[in-house]
């Protein structure tokens, strides 16, 4: 097999065309597969003063939710509404939004489920690395 066959071979594997990129000093853009991703969604009705891991520990006990992570969703502007976003993550095919949106009361509190949409780009491998 000629060398220029080898490499092309070689470069079919994602690890492969990283190296090469590093080396070379290119900036590339990286993302997890579909298939790889955690479910994540928006936990919205939660006062404010609770910290992701309170949070994390009401959806245990109140609603026996294993979360994996939470997260406050931070706000560019001051709100007139006295709550905090979150974002939870939870194991892939763990739960899903249906099953969620079912659940309606948390620590005595009305609370509310929606899908989380990511607006933040993909991640950046910067060339100097």
């Amino acid at each position: 097999m000629p060398a220029q066959q080898e490499e092309e071979t070689r470069l079919q594997h994602p690890a492969s065309r990283q190296e090469l990129l590093k080396r070379k000093k290119v900036e590339f853009y990286t993302h997890e597969r579909r298939s790889e991703r955690n479910h994540r969604v928006v936990l919205r009705g939660l006062p404010d003063e609770l910290k992701p891991d309170e949070v994390k520990y009401l959806l245990k006990r109140d609603l026996k939710l294993d979360a994996l992570e939470v997260h406050i969703i931070k706000r560019k502007e001051k709100s007139t509404v006295d709550e905090t976003p979150y974002i939870v993550v939870f194991p892939k095919g763990y739960t899903n939004l249906k099953k969620l949106s079912a659940i309606k009361v948390v620590a005595k509190t009305i609370i509310r489920w929606e899908a989380y949409r990511n607006k933040r780009p993909t991640r950046r491998t910067s060339a100097k690395s």
